[in-house]
């Protein structure tokens, strides 16, 4: 199963998941804290951006701190970070061999960032959920495919979102490309329900008022 979450902006994707996780679709998993979908969420988003919506929880400011955690890197008591996971992995910059692969072959398929290493996540408690990056050149604009095996999708997907956006737009800079479009993959996407619906209906009422 899965659910196909199409959207312009990165502000109305997190409005049209947010509306399916207060929906009462059968294969929605329901308990105490959570509420899990039973498949898969693909979310096409055709303008990535990093402008934060005027109704969302985060301000304009907490959007741009954490693009730039994700892009420049910043101090973080955090037993890891997106950053020094695609930046520093093992001491390999792969968001730099991202640029060099496609500056050496616009058409590679071959321009992927991971952030799981066993090594150390086996014995970690708390362990990435964005595991898998890919760009594309496509006709002259950047693509970029990312896959989460766990994902938070009230207050973790917009944000990564918004990180994301601020990474492709990096990249696309150094490449001379456009920013096309950005397609999150979430694996096990649930919300938590206990702590958030109340918010998820306030922002959502908001959003159709504002």
């Amino acid at each position: 199963m899965t659910f196909n979450n199409e959207a312009k902006n990165p502000f109305e994707a997190w409005r049209n998941i947010t509306q399916f996780f207060l929906s009462t679709n059968k294969d929605l998993i329901r308990d105490e804290k959570y509420v899990t979908y039973n498949g898969v969420i693909v979310s096409t988003i055709e303008k990535p951006t990093t402008i934060v919506g005027k109704n969302h929880k985060f301000s304009q400011d907490y959007g741009d701190a954490y693009v730039k955690q994700v892009v420049e890197g910043s101090e973080n008591d955090f037993i890891y970070t997106y950053h020094k996971r695609l930046f520093d992995y093992d001491s390999v910059n792969q968001i730099e061999y991202i640029v060099d692969e496609l500056n050496r072959d616009k058409k590679s398929r071959r321009a992927v960032a991971i952030t799981w290493q066993p090594k150390i996540d086996e014995k970690l408690e708390d362990v990435p959920c964005l595991q898998f990056v890919k760009c594309l050149n496509q006709n002259g604009a950047l693509d970029m495919t990312v896959m989460f095996r766990s994902h938070d999708m009230f207050l973790g997907f917009y944000m990564n979102v918004i990180g994301l956006s601020g990474l492709m737009q990096s990249i696309a800079d150094k490449l001379n490309l456009n920013v096309g479009k950005l397609t999150v993959i979430s694996l096990s996407a649930h919300v938590y329900i206990k702590r958030d619906s109340d918010d998820m209906r306030k922002l959502l009422n908001n959003y159709w008022n504002g």
